[in-house]
């Protein structure tokens, strides 16, 4: 099944429709266990190329546009520039995490931001809608971090102690956001019955805003004093600097 899609692939590029998007989209994500980094960010890549031909980053200039066709672009448009860039809650993670250089500048996206409307459709909503919302304001700020962290290339002083304050910031932020989420479809009652069931979106949701604390927080982490030269690797402690 698989080597039969692959064989469609040129001709799907070919189409360049919304569903060409979602074929390269399923594709990338069928080849994820495989080869995160090579050929499914290839396919991915791909997919966002394909859905800027199609202008699914800007804003649709038709009001006329069925409501479901017109959710589903955007949700199908922030779908891939999300995998694409960041895929937060994989164990080997691709664009932002593995230093690729960007697809599209975030200045140039004014698509709108998926709604939750269950009327709109034919059958049962799509039931992650507050889940792909927390998701798209993770991967912002992690934008905002790497964007602050790239600073520490410049040697400049001046501008990495700036970069500093501002990721301390950021971090504090981040965590005010966290807190102001609702406990109950977030499932952070730490009193709680730890046998009730779980939802899955939940879990991804606070697996990816502790990557990205900790990705915010990597350049705190400093040895508590100095280390000797013949120490081994598992001698040292670290801990994170006042203010993290």
């Amino acid at each position: 099944m698989y080597q039969q899609a692959c064989r469609l692939v040129p001709d799907v590029i070919t189409i360049a429709s919304l569903e060409s998007v979602q074929a390269i989209l399923l594709i990338g994500l069928y080849t994820l266990p495989l080869d995160p980094s090579g050929l499914s960010y290839t396919y991915f890549n791909l997919a966002v190329k394909l859905a800027i031909r199609n202008g699914m980053h800007r804003k649709h200039p038709n009001n006329g546009l069925d409501q479901v066709v017109r959710e589903t672009r955007n949700r199908v448009w922030w779908t891939a520039c999300t995998i694409e860039k960041y895929v937060l809650n994989l164990p080997m993670r691709i664009g932002t995490f593995h230093g690729r250089p960007i697809s599209i500048a975030m200045s140039d996206i004014d698509a709108e931001l998926p709604v939750d409307r269950p009327e709109i459709w034919p059958g049962p909503g799509p039931q992650n809608t507050i889940y792909l919302l927390a998701t798209l304001h993770l991967n912002r700020e992690l934008a905002r971090i790497a964007h602050e962290i790239s600073t520490f290339k410049t040697y400049d002083k001046q501008a990495i102690f700036t970069a500093l304050a501002r990721l301390v910031d950021t971090k504090d932020e981040l965590q005010t956001w966290w807190r102001s989420l609702p406990s109950g479809p977030f499932c952070k009652d730490a009193d709680r019955d730890p046998t009730a069931p779980v939802s899955r979106a939940a879990i991804h949701l606070r697996l990816e805003y502790c990557h990205v604390r900790m990705y915010a927080g990597r350049l705190f982490i400093t040895p508590r004093g100095p280390l000797a030269v013949n120490a081994s690797p598992g001698s040292s402690t670290a801990t994170d600097a006042p203010g993290t």
